[in-house]
């Protein structure tokens, strides 16, 4: 599974796809949004395979796409807010997509 493009995003958030003016804001939020995931999850996520050495990373599967399209529409939508998100802030549903796929550090 690849991670969100700035096609889906703008399909997403239901903007014209032709439209390039915030294509280097999205793919912005989009990059910070696969840092937030792995934040929250403590695992590096990967699109093809996990390399030999990293026995807790994972690949990215559809439930991670769509927390990512929920975070980065957020982030759109929130513009004055996105500044300083916090795993505290991440939107609805978002946790509860990832949340299995979580390691928790005791």
């Amino acid at each position: 599974m690849n991670f969100a493009t700035i096609q889906e995003v703008k399909s997403q958030l239901r903007l014209d796809t032709d439209d390039t003016s915030e294509d280097e804001l999205l793919q912005l939020y989009l990059d910070a949004s696969i840092e937030l995931i792995e934040t929250y999850l403590n695992r590096n996520v990967y699109t093809d395979e996990v390399p030999e050495g990293d026995k807790l990373g994972l690949i990215f599967t559809k439930k991670m796409k769509i927390a990512q399209l929920l975070i980065v529409g957020d982030w759109y939508k929130n513009r004055e807010n996105s500044q300083e998100k916090s795993l505290v802030n991440i939107p609805l549903g978002v946790k509860e997509l990832l949340l299995p796929n979580r390691k928790v550090n005791i």
